[in-house]
């Protein structure tokens, strides 16, 4: 008897909707049980927050993040301990150990120096007050607890990103994974590198599977061919001396 094996087909999360899905963490309560309960403050898309609460690092927010920016899977992003995290090397990076990682191999995982500072402040931040010491956090207890399916779910439906595109594509967590992939290849970042950075074996997967370009994508790789001028001046030049 044959079977059947029906691929879910993922689309990329754009940078426009992506931004919608991070400022629903800022604008409501950190999730419970895929219930968000809005901030005090009422807030609408595209407010300005107070400094002070610019400089908030929410846990689902920082989720999002590390998703996007490091290509890290839902199961791996949870596997992370405090100790895996190096903030003072140069480039500071996340350690995924060989026995949580997909393909067992394990990996260093540099940071943007940008999410390496959201990263230092949501630690300091959970630092607990115990009377008037502060008890800094254990090397093995977990950076954060990913954000579910439930809540990216619900996250999207506040940010008004559709499920399910018209073509039939797919968005959940695995999503951001595949917005790293193609935020390297729109950054310009070498398929070769972008191999690594992604942790695939093969590096068709990268460049085939997690890399969407557009027609904005190919447009900029087109404008960079020899201008069309100086290609006729010479064909004139050549057919001038024949």
């Amino acid at each position: 008897m044959a079977s059947w094996v029906v691929r879910l087909i993922r689309r990329v999360t754009r940078l426009s909707d992506f931004g919608r899905l991070l400022s629903v963490p800022l604008l409501q309560q950190p999730s419970k049980q895929g219930i968000r309960t809005p901030l005090p403050s009422p807030c609408r898309f595209g407010c300005r927050f107070p400094e002070a609460d610019r400089e908030l690092v929410l846990p689902d927010l920082l989720g999002w993040f590390l998703a996007a920016f490091t290509g890290l899977r839902k199961s791996e992003l949870a596997s992370i301990r405090i100790g895996d995290v190096h903030l003072d090397t140069m480039p500071a990076y996340l350690e995924l150990h060989a026995e949580n990682e997909k393909a067992k191999r394990g990996a260093k995982l540099p940071l943007k120096n940008e999410l390496a500072d959201m990263v230092r402040k949501y630690i300091a931040g959970q630092r607990q007050v115990v009377g008037n010491s502060v008890r800094l956090l254990l090397p093995d207890v977990p950076l954060i607890e990913p954000p579910t399916l439930k809540t990216f779910n619900l996250d999207l439906a506040v940010a008004g990103i559709e499920k399910v595109d018209s073509c039939g594509r797919s968005m959940d967590i695995h999503s951001l994974r595949h917005t790293f992939g193609t935020m390297l290849a729109r950054s310009g970042v070498a398929p070769r590198t972008a191999q690594e950075l992604m942790r695939h074996s093969d590096i068709r997967l990268t460049t085939n599977i997690y890399q969407h370009l557009e027609l904005v994508d190919t447009a900029g790789a087109v404008e960079m061919l020899p201008d069309l001028e100086e290609c006729r001046s010479s064909a004139v030049a050549i057919s001038s001396t024949a």
